[in-house]
């Protein structure tokens, strides 16, 4: 009828999204062949409406109940209530994915998060970098030992996810069974490969960490990670020697929960990632977690411009510390690393893909890079608990 039968926080919670993403998906895939509704010359009727089949498909979603659970309200048998489901999946991914999947972010994007993340004490910083294991019920037999996680004692694939402050995922990785950990997951990960072959680039503009200058991002990891460049690791408890070390954990350690949030957000939302995943295929499974991310993200997209943070350091001058002088580039105590540098006169962008990846890895790697970055954040974080 058009009249709405929800308010908007109740159609919130019952689809998992606002309205107006709801209506935009809607519109994109009832054009489509698989959700169109279909005509039966035989009985010279019309099958279930289109908005039903996706209706119910978004239902099984959120709810993450059985496939006969709609059948009392959308009047939909089990196997028609699983072909929405993978239909809605499918063209979800066909219709969104590229735009809220796997990307590199646009320089703006960049800027909302550094400048946001600056705020909270580390300068430079882009998201936080973790990985989920999710409980697989149905796991075949001959898997039982590599699907095995030692900790939950049960069968479980791990997701793999970088995840900025507004909780948006970049780039995630799924499919790895449970018995590797997060060392191992790195070896395989395709946002490693992203990063490599330059198709999520880490170059943004200069900024400094006390008295140190810098241009590429850099992540917030657990201490598994290995020291890498473009990770900050926090200091175990048994580590920290000084007040120094213990301000820097404690604040890293709130900082990087962004992850945490942003898994606990997206399992709420879709209750069918709460429960022991119940499909029998791998491929199935990616698709619906796929499909999971695309709508969180865009949820999180849609309410960005809303966003509110109130964990930032109190304001204070964040270029202007004690013994910076940013009117002064000859200051001696400022100097440019550079995560990407030119080889023998020829621009990094025309060099081999080869030669840019052994490049890119070797900077990666480097470990003393990546203690200068945690040595500069340390003491950058402590001026100000004592400014």
């Amino acid at each position: 009828s058009g009249t709405p039968v929800y308010k908007e926080y109740q159609f919130e919670r019952r689809f998992g999204m606002p309205r107006t993403i709801f209506n935009k998906i809607y519109d994109e895939l009832k054009v489509s062949n698989e959700f169109a509704r279909k005509y039966n010359p035989v009985t010279r009727s019309y099958g279930i409406h289109t908005r039903v089949r996706f209706c119910a498909a978004l239902q099984l979603l959120v709810s993450g109940n059985a496939l006969d659970s709609v059948d009392q309200y959308f009047k939909m048998g089990e196997t028609t209530a699983h072909e929405a489901m993978k239909s809605f999946c499918k063209l979800v991914i066909q219709k969104f994915g590229d735009r809220y999947l796997n990307r590199c972010p646009t320089m703006r994007e960049k800027q909302d998060v550094l400048e946001l993340m600056k705020r909270r004490g580390f300068p430079g910083a882009f998201a936080s970098w973790d990985c989920k294991h999710f409980v697989w019920k149905n796991c075949p037999v001959a898997w039982n030992g590599t699907h095995y996680h030692h900790k939950d004692k049960k069968k479980s694939l791990i997701l793999e996810a970088i995840s900025d402050p507004f909780g948006y995922i970049w780039y995630y990785h799924f499919g790895e069974p449970g018995s590797l950990n997060d060392l191992n997951i790195l070896d395989k990960s395709t946002m490693v490969g992203a990063i490599l072959n330059q198709t999520f680039d880490t170059q943004v503009e200069p900024y400094r960490i006390d008295n140190q200058q810098r241009d590429w991002l850099y992540f917030l990891v657990d201490g598994i990670y290995p020291k890498w460049s473009i990770f900050a690791k926090t200091i175990p408890e048994h580590l920290q020697v000084g007040e120094k070390e213990t301000k820097y954990a404690a604040r890293h350690e709130w900082v990087r929960k962004d992850v945490e949030r942003c898994f606990g957000i997206l399992i709420q939302r879709f209750g069918i990632l709460e429960r022991p995943l119940r499909s029998w295929y791998t491929d199935d499974i990616d698709s619906i977690l796929r499909t999971c991310i695309i709508l969180h993200n865009m949820v999180v997209e849609h309410a960005k411009p809303n966003f509110k943070f109130n964990d930032a350091f109190d304001p204070l001058p964040f270029d202007n510390l004690p013994g910076q002088d940013p009117d002064n580039p000859e200051d001696p105590q400022l100097t440019m690393e550079r995560f990407f540098s030119d080889t023998d006169g020829v621009a990094f962008a025309e060099l081999p893909l080869g030669t840019r990846v052994t490049q890119v890895n070797d900077n990666m790697a480097d470990k003393d890079m990546h203690e200068a970055l945690k040595e500069d954040l340390i003491n950058h974080i402590y001026k100000y608990y004592t400014a």
